[in-house]
């Protein structure tokens, strides 16, 4: 059975798929999870090459996001750069202009419609 079970965490490692692995491993799911509830140890193990496996998916998305993909490469820079690449709605609140740090020039670009809201609250100058 050690066999078994260290083939299972070597497939893990590989693609991160817990069915998968024992399927390769020929090994069942449950006697897995047996396993890993009471042995803190092998469940450490078990998360580890989960996330090596991870890893290594992430690493082909890469990969296919150079090599032509632009659904990968969209994905793999929403998970790199949530901040810059999330998605956004309409419903999604923006925060509170600080008008007083606002430039009288972006005042006048937003009244006249030239800027959005959005753009305001970028370019708002910093507080001294």
């Amino acid at each position: 059975m050690q066999k078994k079970v260290a083939l299972f965490l070597d497939r893990l490692s590989e693609h991160g798929s817990i069915r998968k692995a024992c399927k390769q491993a020929r090994i069942d799911r449950k006697t897995i999870y047996t396993y890993m509830a009471g042995d803190a140890a092998f469940q450490a193990q078990v998360r580890q090459a989960k996330e090596m496996g991870v890893d290594a998916l992430e690493d082909e998305a890469t990969e296919r996001g150079f090599n032509g993909s632009d659904v990968l490469l969209i994905f793999r820079l929403k998970s790199e750069r949530p901040e810059k690449y999330r998605e956004r709605t309409r419903d999604e609140p923006l925060p509170p202009v600080d008008w007083d740090r606002v430039s009288e020039a972006d005042q006048v670009a937003f009244i006249e419609g030239k800027i959005s809201l959005a753009d305001v609250i970028t370019r708002q100058q910093p507080r001294h």
